[in-house]
């Protein structure tokens, strides 16, 4: 936790060290509470979004949650994202409360891990789209080199994942393996399903709803820049905090930005501040996890009863 914190400040020390922090400061004060609300309820639905996907996830693997009790358990994973090194600590987190609903540590797991996976496969699929974009729109050759880096990145992880049961089997491979051969078969047959094309469109939609914050935080800031180049911009950014390296993304979400958006012309200050108003609604929009990890129930809400979608 230390060292990604000394990253963090590192990273950011270094971007502060050369740009006008007065103006910095000016711009984010710039930001109404009109288009700050706006911002924070739209990630606050990337919540309901990701909640959904579970609440989907738990479905296809016959465990029949309330939506409601998930959506709780997403949203005390976010806060914990925010105060712990990195969003691993919140899919801890996760794990261990359904973990006492009555399942098995392998299925919490088993559905938590999916539930990740599912989000790198909807990030790198916008990773991909954005690099169409990024050509429309004349992007330097090292912007579309660390494009393709990061969404090739992003497939060839998964396309591993999803294939981990294939590889060859022997006796010296530490039993480890053998779990992930089991999570390896279980996300292929559900990300191949029907269901797992409306878990997929969940990812999507909560990619989709993080890039329009951005959009109107570029608004607020009057930076000249078109939702597609947002559209193309943000799904790189979001993968490269994806990288265990910093603590909840602080640095490295900056320093993206920073860089991509100067090849449009927008000032290091405009982008670090459009940066920095992304983080602090990300933390405001986490605090009702905190609140609903400290006020929680002893006794969460039985399962419902099965339902049935007829999804084969």
């Amino acid at each position: 936790m230390s060292c990604k914190a000394i990253i963090s400040i590192a990273l950011l020390w270094v971007l502060l060290a050369n740009v006008d922090i007065g103006s910095t400061i000016s711009l984010i004060r710039r930001v109404n509470f009109q288009s700050f609300a706006i911002v924070i309820a739209v990630l606050t639905l990337c919540n309901c979004a990701s909640a959904y996907r579970w609440y989907l996830v738990l479905i296809e693997l016959k465990q029949h949650f309330r939506l409601g009790t998930t959506v709780r358990l997403v949203f005390i994973g976010v806060f914990f994202n925010q105060v712990l090194p990195s969003s691993i600590g919140g899919d801890a987190i996760r794990t261990y409360y359904l973990s006492k609903h009555e399942v098995s540590l392998t299925t919490a797991t088993t559905s938590v891990l999916i539930d990740r996976l599912s989000g790198l496969i909807g990030m790198s699929l916008l990773t991909a789209f954005g690099i169409l974009v990024l050509l429309l729109f004349d992007a330097s050759i090292e912007l579309l080199m660390i494009s393709v880096l990061l969404s090739s990145g992003g497939l060839i992880g998964t396309f591993l994942i999803l294939n981990i049961h294939k590889f060859p089997q022997y006796s010296w491979i530490p039993s480890f393996i053998e779990h992930a051969r089991t999570f390896s078969r279980a996300s292929k047959s559900l990300l191949f399903s029907r269901a797992g094309v409306r878990v997929t469109g969940c990812s999507v939609i909560a990619q989709l709803l993080t890039i329009f914050s951005f959009i109107v935080i570029g608004h607020t800031l009057d930076i000249a820049l078109s939702p597609a180049i947002w559209f193309a911009i943000v799904p790189q950014m979001l993968m490269a905090t994806i990288l265990p390296i910093s603590f909840a993304g602080w640095g490295v979400r900056e320093g993206v930005l920073v860089f991509a958006l100067a090849y449009y012309s927008v000032g290091t200050e405009e982008a670090l501040a459009a940066s920095i108003i992304f983080g602090i609604a990300q933390i405001i929009r986490s605090l009702p996890g905190g609140l609903v990890w400290l006020l929680r129930d002893r006794k969460e809400p039985p399962k419902s009863p099965p339902v049935n979608l007829n999804v084969t």
